[in-house]
């Protein structure tokens, strides 16, 4: 991890999430990451049924892209839990 530039490649700290999202909206984000990595397995899938062996590079690069929107669905639940708690301690106390 000597290249600053690796975490990066890697997808890590590639997004940036609003700080007054809401839960809907954070969560909305993942389902539509999961989605997009659905498509992009159903890719994966069509291109190891291939006769032909598949591009590594075309291959690294859909892999990369799958796992980063895996971790930026899961950041943006764990976003979400953090949002949806802190909501619920202001809720409690606006009612005390």
């Amino acid at each position: 991890m000597n290249d600053p530039n690796e975490r990066r490649a890697r997808g890590e700290d590639c997004h940036t999430f609003d700080p007054d999202g809401s839960v809907e909206s954070l969560l909305d984000h993942v389902g539509d990451w999961l989605e997009y990595a659905g498509g992009l397995h159903e890719v994966l899938a069509d291109q190891a049924a291939d006769a032909t062996p598949p591009d590594p590079h075309q291959l690294a690069c859909l892999l990369g892209t799958v796992a980063m929107l895996i971790r930026m669905s899961a950041q943006s639940v764990r976003q979400a839990k953090v949002r949806y708690v802190w909501d619920a301690k202001d809720t409690a106390g606006d009612s005390v």
